[in-house]
């Protein structure tokens, strides 16, 4: 049984993409298909402390938060976990890339304040302290660089529960109903649900820099999520359900399954 870390990465709800193949956001290339499945890799910049600890065997839990850029935001929650299968210094720049066992996987996008909050870390001395010591700070700021956890087992544990919940499945057009999509998904989410929402869990080169995937990969992920899901709710918009758009085949495909669900504003 290997040991279990933590690291925090900021997510970001994405209205506009850069279109310069230069730009910062672009990362490194992937195969067409990468990332739809599973996580890949990790990467930190951290030469020293606990990121030079982890090893093959390990498993490195990622927390996200989701940031709007109209000022909302949702509560940090578990977003991957990464099965090391490899460590090895990152190409020419300083810190370690942590490669992804086949037992990697994402999360949807769900609830797991309870979990993290009761999770401990180990000190550089060997003693347990609380990870998460004020709740009235973001997480994020304890999680900067990875920390080893003392109690992973409460994570596995969440993560195991996950699998038997049913998926509710965010539909909308990016266009115009990216802001009620997210106050859709912020409604399920407040109320515990397990939401699949293309801004969270479709891999972030796709959601967050628009890089090129191929179509295949990312038709089967959304057909294989609305069949999964227990429920589809549409937010229609003006251009919600146009012709040949994702989102009206989304939506006609969950109209076959007699899972179609209108969604309105309280």
């Amino acid at each position: 049984m290997g040991r279990h870390f933590i690291h925090f990465n900021r997510r970001e709800l994405r209205l506009r993409f850069p279109t310069d193949p230069e730009h910062p956001w672009f990362s490194e290339l992937q195969s067409e298909s990468g990332g739809f499945d599973r996580p890949r890799f990790h990467v930190t910049r951290a030469t020293a402390g606990p990121a030079a600890d982890v090893d093959s065997g390990d498993s490195i839990w990622l927390v996200g938060q989701l940031y709007a850029p109209w000022g909302e935001r949702f509560p940090a929650t578990v977003d991957a976990r990464i099965d090391v299968s490899e460590v090895s210094p990152r190409n020419g720049q300083p810190g370690f890339r942590y490669e992804a066992a086949d037992t990697s996987q994402w999360f949807a996008l769900t609830d797991s304040t309870r979990e993290l909050r009761a999770l401990e870390c180990t000190t550089h001395g060997g003693d347990n302290t609380s990870l998460w010591r004020d709740h009235g700070r973001p997480i994020g700021q304890y999680l900067r660089r990875i920390r080893e956890l003392a109690n992973g087992e409460i994570l596995e544990a969440w993560a195991v529960e996950q699998k038997s919940r049913p998926l509710h499945f965010v539909s909308y057009r990016i266009r115009d109903g990216s802001r009620l999509a997210f106050r859709c998904a912020r409604a399920l989410f407040d109320e515990s649900r397990r939401v699949f929402w293309d801004r969270w869990c479709l891999p972030r080169r796709l959601a967050e820099r628009r890089e090129a995937v191929g179509d295949q990969p990312l038709d089967e992920t959304i057909e294989s999520s609305i069949k999964e899901a227990d429920v589809v709710w549409g937010i229609e918009s003006p251009l919600y359900g146009a012709p040949e758009s994702y989102a009206a085949r989304e939506r006609d495909l969950a109209r076959r399954l007699n899972k179609y669900r209108s969604f309105s504003t309280p």
